[in-house]
């Protein structure tokens, strides 16, 4: 092997590692748009800065908030508008990014990478 041909392994990790990363980034986009979306639902009065979901991260917030299933599909649509401007609707990462976010919405649980990473490996998508 020379220093211009990677083995298998290492390109095989290049790419494997890309893909989180790439889906990592995908998932705090569509949770912070997500969480932005539902604290202007809050009354006005619990907008302010010392409420305490102000003061959680935005792509977190969503633990603060009862989101219904039907309610989860309209915000996801809004939010992976932009997550579809650098994962292809039809690509494996799109359907499972979607499907763990909206799990995440549904049961309030927080992000947590070594989850998304277990999600994209079960999906085959890494």
């Amino acid at each position: 092997m020379t220093l211009t041909e990677p083995s298998d392994q290492v390109a095989e990790f290049g790419f494997a590692e890309s893909t989180i990363m790439l889906s990592e980034l995908a998932a705090l986009v569509a949770l912070d748009r997500i969480g932005r979306s539902l604290t202007r639902t809050l009354p006005r009065a619990d907008r302010n800065r010392d409420c305490t979901i102000r003061k959680s991260n935005v792509w977190d917030r969503h633990v603060h908030f009862d989101v219904p299933a039907d309610q989860a599909d309209r915000l996801l649509h809004f939010a992976f508008r932009q997550v579809d401007r650098v994962v292809p609707p039809e690509h494996c990462l799109r359907g499972t990014l979607e499907s763990y976010i909206r799990d995440l919405l549904i049961h309030r649980t927080s992000y947590d990478r070594d989850d998304l990473v277990a999600v994209l490996q079960r999906a085959g998508c890494v």
